[in-house]
């Protein structure tokens, strides 16, 4: 356990921060065992992965303590003091690279050191430097307001009957730099509750505390007007009418405020409003089709996604190949996959890339320039490889293997799918949102109809179908569903 903790946080390291940690290594004030030392130089050369035999614990232990007999426990400790270590270097590295960290470090010794003329000093400097007209990031908010906790603090601490007047005059500064920052703070924490209710489709059911939250920020009339007060009111209006925002007009709320708002605030919404997109939107509109893989070209560019150590989720790389592969841009979405698989986080990349592949060829076949049947074989091929068995992943696949059987005239396949489907949602619906499923089951019944007319062959029934599929409201994969019911009936016909 020891061991693959230490492999995990030598193993992110870069080579450079890997040469500064062996110099944090030797020096006496940090770590006073060569032992460490020496177990560091034995693993550094088979940095990052550390899978070579010779870091078994037998060889470590000749190596390091060749005149004893081979402990296990010998070892371990090692590895504990080395991780420890590692931890240390990564906080102090942190710290150095933090200007407001340290700012903060500072002023807390100084308070508790009691040294009061200097803590008022270094709080006047740090203080004058917020600007109210300016917008920052929800850290710095964070570091304005303890820095005037601090001074509210300080003069709490030198009142006077004398200087009363002034010193209720600094605190009534502070209290209104206090709901500045705080608003803006719970602006932020508003759009990522929204996201949140958005991503679990609960945003017909808002808990009383989140609508006295956006009531509150809707109705805080003593906070001047910011930009980020104005778009965060229109996206809270849009929730608190239980309704689906309007995309558009919001979209054209957030670029007006572009270059005014934080980069924080801009990705924040722009994260929101990609979510309009998670749920199934007309495809037969094409301008919807094209916004939508533009907004998701606009995040990737931006760096939205790489949220968890850098990295991205393998749920949102698939949205972008399939967002790009909608707008018809096939060489984006290859490249996307070649160039942009890196960053999916480890345990979901091999997946990422087998379904993508497998989308991306199997409409490639559905073109007329590439090999049907070699590009169909591929499709199937990646799609054998996927593994992950989470429920987001259980319905692309189950949609992307009925249209490769479709395609490909396995009408036998397509059938068992259909009903494999009915019974996998039947026990698991409690996991998977209700308006996502939905769309799934109207895809699911319309296929069933459209296979089995096919293999009665009945033209007329084909031909209703295509009317009722015009009548009904957009759910996933309507577009081709449509397209291949219009391709029988030319089929039948002739």
């Amino acid at each position: 356990m020891e061991r693959s903790k230490i492999y995990s946080i030598l193993g992110k390291f870069t080579k450079n921060e890997l040469t500064e940690f062996r110099k944090f290594l030797i020096s006496p004030y940090f770590n006073k065992s060569r032992n460490v030392k020496n177990l560091f130089d034995l693993l550094q050369p088979h940095h990052p992965d550390f899978t070579s035999r010779v870091l078994d614990k037998d060889i470590l232990h000749s190596k390091i303590f060749p005149k004893s007999k081979f402990s296990s426990r010998s070892i371990d400790n090692l590895n504990t003091k080395l991780r420890k270590l590692c931890e240390l270097f990564i906080s102090i590295n942190s710290f150095k690279s933090s200007t407001p960290d340290m700012d903060l470090m500072l002023l807390n010794q100084y308070r508790k050191r009691k040294m009061d003329s200097l803590l008022a000093n270094k709080l006047n400097s740090l203080t004058g430097a917020y600007n109210p007209d300016m917008h920052y990031s929800t850290e710095q908010y964070h570091y304005f307001y303890y820095l005037n906790f601090l001074k509210t603090d300080l003069n709490f601490s030198k009142i006077h009957f004398e200087k009363e007047e002034k010193i209720l005059g600094d605190l009534s500064t502070d209290y209104v730099l206090f709901r500045e920052y705080s608003y803006r703070h719970k602006i932020r924490l508003l759009v990522r509750l929204a996201i949140i209710q958005f991503v679990t489709g609960q945003s017909r059911e808002l808990s009383p505390e989140f609508i006295k939250l956006l009531n509150e920020i809707l109705d805080s009339r003593d906070i001047k007007e910011h930009s980020e007060k104005q778009i965060y009111s229109k996206v809270a209006q849009n929730l608190l009418n239980h309704t689906r925002f309007d995309y558009f007009k919001l979209k054209k709320e957030l670029l007006k405020t572009q270059n005014i708002i934080s980069n924080e605030d801009f990705d924040l919404i722009l994260t929101l409003l990609v979510l309009y997109f998670f749920y199934p939107i007309d495809e037969t509109d094409q301008n919807l089709v094209r916004e939508r893989f533009e907004h998701v070209r606009l995040m990737i560019e931006r760096k939205v996604w790489n949220v968890v150590d850098g990295n991205m989720k393998e749920k949102n790389f698939s949205f972008a190949v399939n967002a790009a592969i909608k707008a018809g841009e096939l060489d984006w979405a290859e490249n996307f996959i070649k160039y942009y698989s890196i960053y999916v986080i480890k345990e979901q990349r091999n997946d990422a890339i087998n379904y993508n592949m497998a989308l991306l060829y199997f409409t490639k076949a559905g073109t007329e320039k590439f090999n049907r049947e070699e590009f169909y074989n591929k499709a199937f091929d990646y799609l054998s490889h996927f593994r992950i068995r989470d429920y987001t992943n259980k319905l692309q696949v189950y949609l992307l293997r009925t249209m490769l059987f479709f395609d490909t005239q396995q009408y036998s396949g397509v059938y068992s799918e259909c009903l494999a489907f009915e019974q996998y949602l039947l026990h698991n619906k409690e996991y998977i949102n209700s308006q996502v499923a939905g769309s799934y089951i109207v895809y699911n019944k319309y296929l069933k109809y459209l296979t089995n007319y096919i293999i009665d062959e009945d033209l007329l029934k084909i031909q209703k179908l295509i009317e009722k599929l015009i009548k009904e409201k957009p759910f996933i994969n309507k577009v081709w569903l449509m397209e291949r019911v219009s391709n029988n009936i030319r089929k039948v016909k002739t």
